[in-house]
């Protein structure tokens, strides 16, 4: 009897939704007061639709090459998404130090989530489908390079960009539950 009342007690003093873990050392729903608490340094917000998106250049745990990171809290103020931009790979026209990076990502990411889904689009100009041209045709939208996850708890992506001929990657996770509401 008293092993169930202190489960019962247990029960009522739990939050009504678990926390989920996100990655970078965050979790899923955590307020942005939580976020601060954890580390994170936020900037002034931007107000979405959504909700408000913070930038960052400070995670819990974060990877060697971020340049920033955004986190986006939906109306009722939860964590819903993490975006991270690399630093940029300097003359990168050929696009292979992005894409040798996106690879490894695309292999850590691979063992916790299953297989990847490559996403592709190739130009539609002879003269941007060159190799030499492949930062070029990301700078014109006119390429999609990237790879995708849809797993039961969260979607992540991690697509290549440019700036002339400076190549990053942006990888994104979001949670699935929250996103469906913040996207409302």
């Amino acid at each position: 009897m008293r092993w169930l009342i202190v489960t019962l007690a247990f029960l009522l003093s739990a939050p009504a939704v678990a926390q989920e873990t996100a990655p970078f050392g965050l979790r899923w729903g955590m307020t942005s007061a939580q976020a601060i608490a954890a580390g994170v340094q936020l900037v002034e917000p931007s107000k979405y639709l959504s909700g408000l998106t913070f930038m960052t250049r400070s995670l819990p745990e974060g990877l060697k090459d971020t340049g920033w990171s955004s986190l986006d809290f939906n109306k009722e103020g939860k964590l819903w998404r993490v975006s991270t931009k690399s630093t940029p790979f300097a003359s990168d026209p050929f696009g292979r130090l992005v894409r040798a990076r996106i690879d490894e990502l695309v292999d850590a990411i691979s063992e916790k989530n299953g297989e990847a889904q490559l996403v592709s689009v190739l130009p539609s100009t002879v003269k941007l489908a060159q190799p030499d041209r492949f930062a070029e045709s990301l700078y014109l939208k006119q390429r999609v390079y990237g790879f995708s996850w849809l797993t039961k708890a969260m979607i992540i992506d991690i697509t290549a960009e440019s700036e002339d001929d400076k190549t990053y990657y942006v990888l994104t996770y979001r949670d699935r539950k929250l996103a469906e509401k913040a996207l409302e």
